[in-house]
């Protein structure tokens, strides 16, 4: 008997990398990016002209306008890393088809195993943590595998094995379910129908989504699976109007990769809008083609959408499961903050390479390739290292500082001055600013900070205090 030889690669690794907190630590990916780097010159990995490199060297160029050149530079760098991992599964594609999705499932199952551990032993046990404090991370993962193994069960012929592959599609489904990650119920929706059309044909897709749709709608009404109780629910389209009211402010080159927080304190809404409080603060735009079309302007989308079609829609193979992998995790991230998550990114980029068919393309020269990975290297070493003194704080940093300077009064009031404008729906400058003035017997002016904090977030009760407190003080001095 022979048995049969397979060429595993150590790329087939890269899945676990989840479980170091998704990369998200600057130190743990600067790790990874060096390591894999040495391995993609080792592996003497050709660079290719095309419009994924484009993208990344826009990305570079929209730094140099970017509000925090050492950040953009920094996530600039960690786009070449993509790309990086981009060009090597397309170039082993051939060896990494086999055996990628296997890996990924196993992950799945360890993330898995973790879940029914919270689920029916330990509640306080947040395992699935292990990939990221947002639970839509590990959820992204458990739908990509829930896809894959729908997608066994249809090309199963035997019993036994549609028997597994059923199995395994159930239990990662209720694994998603019982994480109550909306985008990852879409991208399951998405990818199982895509499956269906091109493996079962059209009337077979139309029932199963159908069936779906099903029971998605009663653990909707059952379980709020699609958080309508939840108020806070309601603001995502106004994140994602604040992104769009910043790209129109820096259309060209954006504000920036990696400066969404910044810029979402000067175009987010009000805290209050009328029918509940929303104090609110976040680094991303809860939709990857806004965070794009906000951090780096209306050119480096098109180029990134041009360059995602011409990977997997363009010769679009519904018989490649990694197409349908790819563009499931994508509708999930068009609406979800998943890519927030370095290792998310990277595991797009490696579907993206497992999917795209191999073409023609004019190889760089190594001069080329050399520079620029002395180039990103150096940029990003910058970007880590470089601190920028015009830097425009976050509301949280300009609280810090306020809060430092409390025993020199006069900085503590003309700061909150400043931050007031920065931040204009944040209260909590206005109602500084208003204590130094009711202090320093500017009582009117204080009145009127005070009522611009109020109107802001009427609920805010340093707000009320200091209102009644000037309306004392009205008392005593009629009384006078």
């Amino acid at each position: 008997m022979e048995l049969k030889k397979y060429n595993l690669d150590a790329a087939l690794l890269l899945p676990f990398l989840a479980l170091f907190s998704g990369l998200a630590n600057q130190v743990f990916f600067f790790s990874f990016a060096i390591l894999f780097s040495l391995y993609f010159l080792y592996e003497k990995i050709e660079f290719d002209l095309g419009p994924w490199l484009a993208f990344v060297l826009w990305l570079s160029i929209c730094s140099f306008f970017s509000l925090y050149p050492s950040i953009s530079f920094f996530n600039s760098f960690k786009f070449f890393i993509f790309y990086l991992v981009y060009l090597y599964f397309l170039k082993r594609s051939e060896n990494l088809k086999h055996h990628f999705a296997v890996s990924l499932a196993f992950l799945g199952f360890i993330l898995g195993i973790l879940i029914i551990i919270q689920a029916k032993f330990y509640p306080e046990f947040l395992g699935w943590k292990i990939v990221g404090a947002n639970k839509n991370y590990t959820a992204a993962i458990m739908a990509l595998c829930c896809i894959y193994f729908y997608y066994r069960s249809l090309e199963a012929s035997s019993i036994i094995d549609k028997f597994r592959e059923t199995a395994g599609y159930i239990f990662f489904f209720v694994s998603v379910i019982y994480l109550q990650s909306r985008g990852a119920v879409l991208s399951i929706l998405l990818g199982t129908f895509i499956s269906s059309w091109h493996l079962k044909g059209k009337r077979y897709a139309i029932r199963y989504i159908s069936f779906l749709l099903g029971i998605m709608a009663f653990m909707a009404l059952k379980n709020d699976l699609l958080k309508f109780n939840e108020v806070k629910s309601y603001a995502r389209p106004l994140i994602w109007f604040s992104a769009l009211k910043s790209a129109m402010a820096f259309p060209i080159f954006g504000s920036g990769m990696g400066t969404f927080g910044s810029v979402f304190e000067i175009f987010k809404f009000p805290y209050f809008d009328g029918s509940f409080y929303y104090e609110h603060y976040t680094e991303h735009a809860h939709s990857e083609i806004l965070q794009l079309l906000s951090g780096a302007g209306f050119v480096a989308l098109f180029v990134f959408l041009f360059a995602l079609y011409r990977s997997v829609l363009k010769h679009f193979d519904g018989k490649n499961i990694y197409s349908i992998l790819a563009l499931s995790l994508f509708a999930q991230a068009v609406f979800d903050v998943i890519f927030y998550l370095p290792f998310l990114w990277i595991l797009f980029f490696a579907l993206i390479g497992l999917s795209e068919k191999k073409q023609n393309t004019a190889p760089v020269s190594d001069i080329y390739k050399y520079f620029s990975f002395f180039f990103f290297f150096i940029v990003s070493w910058f970007g880590i290292t470089y601190k920028n003194e015009n830097i425009m704080h976050t509301r949280q940093e300009a609280a810090k500082i306020i809060e430092d300077s409390k025993k020199n009064p006069f900085r503590v009031s003309a700061g909150a001055e400043i931050f007031e404008k920065k931040f204009p729906y944040s209260p909590y400058f206005p109602v500084i600013y208003s204590r130094y003035l009711f202090l320093a017997g500017e009582k009117e002016k204080a009145r009127e900070e005070a009522l611009k904090a109020a109107k802001i977030e009427p609920g805010f009760d340093e707000a009320r205090v200091l209102l009644e407190e000037i309306k004392e003080k009205d008392v005593l001095v009629s009384k006078k």
